[in-house]
């Protein structure tokens, strides 16, 4: 069976180094893109089963592009990672299709445990 592909697209490149390694260690085959516009064109190659996108990102924002995958007619799980907590912001991200979304500073644990009920066969350990 192979792995898991995650599509991280976050501009804090200490955050995304954190979240590939730990996605590394669960089994996943992570991948960083870190702005919105790399995001599009490695996402727009498919074969990810899960992106994790934060909002605010230099190229696109990461509401547009969930926007405009979904447009496209792109189905793979979104989880919006973001700063800003605020409802508006939250539903906004809903709306362009995101399946999920979590506000930083977040736990890792918690973080995990969204992903592996987006991607099931992620390790346990």
């Amino acid at each position: 069976m192979s792995a898991d592909r995650v599509l991280i697209v976050e501009d804090d490149p200490k955050l995304a180094s954190l979240l590939r390694r730990a996605l590394n260690l669960k089994g996943a085959e992570a991948t960083v893109a870190e702005d919105g516009l790399l995001g599009r064109d490695l996402w727009a190659t498919g074969g990810f089963d899960l992106v994790l996108l934060d909002v605010m990102i230099p190229g696109i924002d990461g509401i547009s592009l969930c926007a405009e995958r979904r447009a496209a007619g792109d189905q793979t799980p979104v989880m919006l990672l973001t700063a800003r907590d605020e409802e508006d912001t939250q539903n906004r991200g809903m709306a362009a299709g995101a399946t999920d979304y979590i506000t930083k500073p977040f736990s890792f644990a918690d973080l995990i445990s969204r992903v592996k009920l987006l991607l099931p066969g992620l390790e346990a350990h």
